[in-house]
């Protein structure tokens, strides 16, 4: 038989026997070590590291499918409210290696800011604070010279519906004709760390 074993960590092999009176056999403990460093992992809030699930892999015979290294998808967000995301160096397989490669996290809001997305993993892995500021489905990429990127799953942020008495930044939206709602823009740029005015918040026109 050839058997090829894609989950680190150390596994064994249980053979039987037709007819059922020859006694089964379990093998010793075969360590299986991660490959060498391929792939980058980004976990959000809610998703679980599934070490070995790629596409490479099989389930009860039928192909794996996509999400590949991960399993569950990410919990709702609030606008404005932050949150970690976790970056993982994985082999092909999505199995940890120990590894320090420069990485940097990007979201497809173009309102948060990205101020310190760039730093290296320690033995692997790092986590990165994300605020993401408009209500909309969301999701983060992290990638690395020499590594295959990742993406979390759908991000669903809402927008932050707690009473203003909590102390909750809530606003009252006047609109004049010609002028456009943009639901997460803020009154200033917070690109680069940066808070330069640059008209009025929420809207165009």
């Amino acid at each position: 038989f050839s058997i090829q074993m894609f989950t680190y960590s150390t596994q064994t092999i249980f053979a039987t026997y037709n007819p059922p009176t020859i006694s089964s056999a379990t093998s010793s403990g075969v360590y299986i070590a991660p490959e060498k460093p391929d792939h980058l992992q980004v976990l959000a809030p809610g998703e679980i590291a599934s070490p070995g699930k790629s596409q490479y892999g099989y389930i009860n015979g039928n192909p794996i499918t996509a999400p590949f290294g991960k399993n569950n998808s990410p919990a709702d967000r609030t606008a404005g409210i932050a949150f970690k995301v976790t970056v993982n160096a994985c082999d092909k397989y999505y199995n940890p290696v120990s590894t320090n490669p420069t990485v940097s996290i990007t979201t497809d809001d173009q309102y948060d800011d990205e101020t310190g997305f760039t730093k290296p993993l320690v033995k692997g892995t790092t986590t990165f604070t994300l605020k993401l500021l408009t209500a909309k489905i969301s999701h983060s990429s992290a990638t690395a010279g020499g590594y295959t990127k990742d993406f979390t799953g759908n991000i669903n942020v809402i927008a932050d519906r707690t009473s203003a008495s909590a102390g909750s930044n809530q606003h009252i939206q006047i609109l004049l004709p010609g002028e456009t709602p943009v639901p997460g823009k803020p009154p200033y740029s917070p690109v680069n760390g940066t808070q330069s005015y640059y008209g009025s918040g929420g809207k165009t026109g």
